[in-house]
């Protein structure tokens, strides 16, 4: 099973994107969504209960007879399980040249298209698809939705911390997020406007 949570537990209104875009000195303002995944693969194997008896007639504690059986005993069984995490992003496809996929390069495949808002399509970061055996084309599930990967990227400088890339509506099904983002990336005018931009 996949547990999926918002990156710190919290999140802010996506209408307050169209706010931040609308301040003075602020070029363009475009919302994402972090999640983290916690997969949890793995199976149970259930014991055998066997019950131990005691030889019938024997005598019981205060008040009379034993039962002749003793307490069962569960033999065999046992867990093995294997837990992974990792990150996804969701990323407004129509506004990729900021955001948490505008600081990398699409290496292999193609990125997402601006018509993509709802497509069950996945770009994947290098050393995840590296990792997981995954190439463009190939299906990753999440919480028992597949999505394609159509593309790889690369972080332009330092590894990026984002494993896994997704339409922004897809990210907040999956994470029960509608109409909500847990990043606001905002592009100032000129250089000039970004202290008056932060205040």
């Amino acid at each position: 099973s996949d547990r999926v949570m918002t990156q710190g537990g919290q999140s802010l209104k996506s209408s307050l994107v169209t706010e931040v875009a609308a301040q003075k000195g602020v070029a363009s303002a475009v919302g994402a969504l972090s999640l983290n995944v916690t997969k949890v693969d793995g199976s149970f194997t259930q014991g055998k209960a066997k019950s131990t008896t005691s030889g019938s007639g024997q005598q019981g504690g205060p008040g009379g007879q034993g039962d002749g059986t003793g307490a069962p005993q569960v033999q065999g069984g046992g867990a093995s399980f294997d837990v992974n995490s990792y990150s996804v992003a969701g990323v407004d496809v129509t506004h990729q040249d900021l955001g948490p996929l505008a600081t990398s390069k699409i290496t292999t495949g193609k990125t997402f298209t601006a018509s993509q808002t709802s497509a069950k399509v996945a770009v994947l970061s290098k050393s995840y698809a590296k990792e997981n055996k995954k190439t463009v084309g190939k299906t990753l599930t999440i919480s028992g939705t597949k999505y394609t990967v159509i593309g790889i990227a690369t972080p332009d400088s330092s590894e990026s911390a984002t494993d896994v890339y997704l339409p922004l509506k897809q990210a907040q099904t999956l994470g029960d997020a509608k109409n909500k983002v847990t990043t606001i990336y905002v592009k100032a005018t000129d250089s000039k406007q970004i202290s008056t931009v932060k205040a």
